[in-house]
C-alpha cells in the first residue's frame, strides 16, 4: 500500500509571533512565500500553529488556495484581506473565531464552509467578495446556521449575511425577526429582496450599496430602521423628493426642503430613522404621534430653524447626536420614558433656554447639553447615577446646579466652562476617583471634599474661590 505524506509550505515561508492567548502557541504573523497553493503546517519549530494573526496574507493576490492545519483556534482581523485569487480556502474544525474582515475582498471565492467548531464570526468577515454566492454551516454548529447560502443565528430569528454573488430575488425565511448590520452590504445583483411581517428590526447598513435593489417593501411590523439601512440602492433613489417612509418609518427627507416648513408624521408613524430629516434647515416645526417609539441618530442634526420639539411619552430611545446643532431650539420636552440622554444629544442647541430631565433617566452623555449657552437651568433627577465627560460644558449661562445623592460619577469637563455658575448642591457623597479634578472651574472639588454634602457659593466677580454653605461634612 502507497502511503502518502501531507506536505507543508517550508518554515522559512512564515513569520511567527508567540500567540498571546495560548500559552506554547504561535501564530502566523506575515506569509513570506510566493506560492500559489498554501498549506500552513500544523507546527513551527516544534510549536502548534494556534491562529492566523491580523494582515498575515493581506493582499497575496497570487494564492489560489490554502489548507489551514487543525491546529487553528482563531482567524485574524484581515488575515487574508485582499487575497483577490483565493478560490479555494478550508476553515478546520479547530478554528473557533473568525475575525472581522478576515476574508475581505477574496473576490475569487465562491463558497465556503463554516465548521461546527466556530462560535464566533465578525462583522464584514466575507465583505467584497464579489462572487460568493453560498456561506454553508455545518448542521452541528449551535451558533449558527444557513439556509440557501445565507448565513443566519442558529434559529434563523437573525439574518447575518447574505453573500455578495446572490442574484435576482431573494426571499427571506418567515423566522427572522431581525435583518443584522451589513447583512446585505454590496450585493449590487439583488434585484428583489421579500422582507416577511416577522421582521421588526432593520440594523445599520443593511441594504447599503445594493445598486440594483429596485424592489423592496418593507412590512408595518418593522419598528426600527438603522442609519443608512438603504442608501445606494436604486429603491431609495426611485424615490420621489420629499419624506420617504419605509414601512412605518419616517426614513429621510430627499431633497431641499423649502423655508418654514411644518411637517406631521403620518398616524402610526413608528419611527424616525437616524439622519431623517439632518440639514433640513427649513424645518421649523413637527408634529410627532404617540405612536413613534425611537428618534434615530442624527434625525435632526443641524436643524439650524427648529424652534420647539414635543416629544410623546411613546418614546423610549432618543439616539446620540439626535438634535446637535438645533441652534433655534428654545424648548424641549423630554418623555418619561427615557433613562439615558445619549452623547451629544442637544450639542450646540444654542438657544435652549431650560429642559428638565425626566425622573428615570439614569445616566446623562458626554457633551449632551455641549455648549448650550442659553440654558439657565437644568433640574437632575434623582434617578441620574452618572453624568458624563462635557454633559453642560460651555453652558455659559447656567446659575446653579443640584448634584442630587444618586449621582455616583462626575466626568471630566462636564461643568467646564460654566462662567455664570454660583451656587452648586451636593446632596450626596461622591468619591474622589469618580470626581474629575476638571468636572468645575475653580476649586470646588476640594472645598466639597473638605466640607462635604451641602451648598457651595461664590460670587461673580472672584476668581472660581467657592465657599461651603450649610456643608455637612462626610468621610469619602
Amino acid at each position: 500500500m502507497e502511503v502518502r505524506f501531507q506536505q507543508y509550505d517550508p518554515e522559512s515561508d512564515f513569520q511567527i509571533d508567540w500567540d498571546e492567548n495560548v500559552k506554547g502557541g504561535v501564530v502566523i504573523a506575515k506569509y513570506l512565500g510566493s506560492r500559489k497553493e498554501v498549506r500552513i503546517p500544523p507546527s513551527i519549530q516544534n510549536n502548534p500553529v494556534t491562529g492566523i494573526e491580523k494582515d498575515a496574507f493581506k493582499n497575496c493576490v497570487g494564492i489560489t488556495s490554502v489548507t489551514i492545519p487543525d491546529s487553528v483556534i482563531c482567524i485574524g482581523d484581515g488575515a487574508f484581506g485582499g487575497c483577490e485569487s483565493l478560490a479555494n480556502v478550508i476553515i478546520p474544525n479547530s478554528v473557533i473565531k473568525i475575525i472581522w474582515n478576515a476574508f475581505f475582498e477574496c473576490k475569487s471565492l465562491v463558497s465556503i464552509t463554516i465548521p461546527d467548531s466556530v462560535t464566533y464570526i465578525g462583522g464584514c468577515a466575507f465583505s467584497n467578495c464579489k462572487n460568493l454566492t453560498a456561506i454553508n454551516v455545518d448542521a452541528n454548529n449551535t451558533v449558527y446556521s444557513s439556509d440557501n447560502g445565507v448565513l443566519f443565528n442558529k434559529d434563523k430569528t437573525s439574518l447575518i449575511q447574505c453573500p455578495e454573488g446572490k442574484t435576482g430575488t431573494y426571499i427571506i425565511p418567515n423566522s427572522v425577526t431581525s435583518i443584522e448590520r451589513e447583512a446585505f452590504l454590496n450585493c449590487t445583483n439583488l434585484l428583489n429582496v421579500i422582507i416577511p411581517n416577522s421582521v421588526t428590526s432593520i440594523a445599520h447598513i443593511a441594504f447599503y450599496n445594493c445598486a440594483s435593489l429596485t424592489s423592496l417593501s418593507v412590512p408595518s411590523s418593522v419598528t426600527y430602521i438603522g442609519v443608512s439601512a438603504f442608501e445606494g440602492t436604486e429603491w431609495l433613489n426611485n424615490q420621489p423628493n420629499g419624506l420617504v417612509y419605509a414601512g412605518k418609518i419616517a426614513y429621510i427627507y430627499k431633497g431641499t426642503m423649502p423655508a418654514n416648513t411644518s411637517i406631521t408624521l403620518l398616524d402610526g408613524t413608528k419611527g424616525i430613522a437616524s439622519y431623517a430629516f439632518a440639514n433640513c434647515t427649513g424645518l421649523t416645526s413637527i408634529a410627532i404621534p404617540s405612536s413613534v417609539t425611537y428618534i434615530g441618530g442624527s434625525a435632526f442634526e443641524e436643524c439650524t430653524s427648529l424652534t420647539v420639539v414635543t416629544i410623546p411619552n411613546s418614546v423610549t430611545s432618543i439616539e446620540a447626536y439626535a438634535f446637535i446643532g438645533c441652534a433655534s431650539l428654545t424648548g424641549i420636552t423630554l418623555p418619561d420614558g427615557i433613562t439615558t440622554i445619549e452623547d451629544c444629544t442637544f450639542t450646540g442647541c444654542t438657544s435652549l433656554k431650560s429642559v428638565t430631565i425626566p425622573n428615570g433617566v439614569t445616566s446623562i452623555g458626554e457633551e449632551a447639553f455641549n455648549f448650550c449657552d442659553s440654558l439657565t437651568s437644568v433640574i437632575i433627577p434623582s434617578s441620574v447615577t452618572s453624568i458624563g465627560k462635557s454633559a453642560f460644558e460651555g453652558c455659559t449661562s447656567l446659575t446653579s446646579v443640584i448634584i442630587p445623592s444618586s449621582v455616583t460619577r462626575i466626568g471630566f469637563d462636564a461643568f467646564w466652562g460654566c462662567t455664570s455658575l454660583t451656587s452648586i448642591t451636593f446632596q450626596g457623597k461622591i468619591m474622589e476617583d469618580n470626581f474629575d479634578e476638571t468636572a468645575f472651574y475653580g476649586d470646588v472639588r476640594d472645598k466639597y471634599f473638605e466640607g462635604g454634602i451641602g451648598t457651595y457659593t461664590r460670587t461673580t466677580d472672584d476668581n472660581f474661590t467657592w465657599s461651603a454653605q450649610s456643608a455637612t461634612i462626610i468621610l469619602h
